[in-house]
């Protein structure tokens, strides 16, 4: 019986080993040929670049224009994404979190905070996609929406295929005291 089974273990040792097909050659006086399979995997990788700091110039007339009762500001930038055949990936975006009701996110000053609103897209000619607030992850962004091809390169040099835009609203500008207001998004995408 331990022979038996001495036996079926040595049979499974050989199944469980992996099968290489490389091949030497023979001896031979003016040549001889080998083969060698050659096998590479390709993680999941997500990777963001090229964003650009955003500034709300505040003007009297901006905020006097009837058609307007927000500034805003926009960040394009590129996401590289090798998740199928359309980039896949989820972005999330984290700040100062808001303190009025409607505004998810505050800039800080020196004599308070001004609430502002964020959006995200995966399509830069759709600046208001998803409204978001801190911590909120949105998933099933593709970096091929609005008919762009996946980005082939981690800087995009096709296009940038993603944006941020903020708004703050010209009431919450109104209630301010003058000063300058600051503050940080961090944006995170990741393999979706």
């Amino acid at each position: 019986m331990s022979k038996l089974l001495r036996a079926l273990v040595a049979v499974s040792a050989l199944a469980a080993a992996p099968a290489f097909a490389a091949t030497d050659g023979n001896l031979d006086t003016s040549s001889s040929q080998g083969t060698v399979d050659f096998t590479t995997v390709i993680p999941q990788m997500v990777r963001i670049s090229g964003l650009t700091d955003m500034t709300i110039n505040v003007t009297p007339a901006a905020l006097l224009n009837k058609f307007f009762s927000r500034q805003d500001a926009e960040s394009q930038f590129c996401v590289y994404s090798n998740v199928g055949a359309d980039g896949g990936y989820t972005m999330k975006v984290d700040g100062d979190a808001g303190k009025t009701a409607g505004h998810a996110f505050a800039l800080k000053g020196t004599d308070g905070n001004l609430d502002y609103n964020v959006w995200i897209s995966d399509n830069v000619n759709n600046s208001f996609k998803n409204y978001t607030w801190p911590g909120n992850t949105v998933t099933g962004y593709k970096t091929t929406s609005g008919g762009k091809a996946r980005p082939a390169d981690l800087n995009c040099s096709a296009g940038k295929d993603a944006l941020v835009h903020v708004g703050v609203d010209n009431s919450s500008i109104f209630a301010a005291t003058a000063g300058t207001y600051k503050g940080t998004l961090k944006i995170t995408v990741a393999v979706n």
